[in-house]
């Protein structure tokens, strides 16, 4: 899949979850976040060889990982969090 599509899916279920506008925006960049963390590790290699390699070996493990995002998610709906700050953590985990 692509980020696109990632992104797509991800708001189309904000959509359906009634998340209100900050709670599809943050499943917007939820869909996409464990990626941009993963290059963003990479990043801190020193050549682009050195990125790239570290890339390859690192994407797709810790942050890709369900369980945390589905923590990040299940917290928001516990925690007796604020309207907005429980729309934000819901929309970013399940994202």
């Amino acid at each position: 899949m692509k980020w696109i599509t990632h992104q797509a899916a991800a708001v189309g279920a904000a959509l359906a979850l009634h998340l209100p506008p900050a709670g599809v925006a943050a499943a917007c960049a939820g869909a996409v976040l464990p990626d941009v963390l993963d290059q963003k590790l990479a990043g801190l290699a020193r050549t682009p060889r050195g990125r790239q390699k570290i890339f390859n070996r690192i994407h797709r493990g810790a942050t890709h990982w369900f369980g945390w995002w589905l923590a990040l998610f299940l917290a928001a709906l516990v925690l007796g969090l604020p309207p907005l700050e429980r729309a934000v953590l819901t929309g970013l985990g399940f994202g």
